[in-house]
């Protein structure tokens, strides 16, 4: 599964903006809200656990996994998921987003 940049033009005008295509899936190239918020509280670089995150659903999880703005380690004692930021989740998050 690659990523590939793609283009997409709201208005040439105004604005444009890229998006990745991850798996036949079209995702924004910057993160949301939501997802800035999981990745400003990862800025750290440490490994947390889920629990520690805010309130974060799968799917959020999951888009930011098949992004790769975060990575998912194991914690050795508990076995449970632990969270990291990646560069690319630090680009992206330094990245502004579009004004509409």
């Amino acid at each position: 599964m690659g990523i590939t940049h793609t283009v997409s033009r709201l208005n040439p005008a105004i604005w444009s903006y890229d998006t990745l295509e991850v798996g036949g899936e079209n995702l924004k190239s910057y993160p949301t809200y939501r997802q800035r918020e999981v990745l400003q509280f990862l800025m750290s670089g440490n490994w947390v656990p889920i629990l520690r995150l805010i309130p974060v659903g799968e799917k959020l999880l999951g888009n930011l996994l098949q992004a790769g703005w975060i990575k998912r380690g194991q914690d050795a004692k508990t076995g449970g998921h632990l969270y990291r930021i990646t560069e690319a989740g630090r680009a992206a998050f330094r990245k502004p987003v579009p004004l509409r």
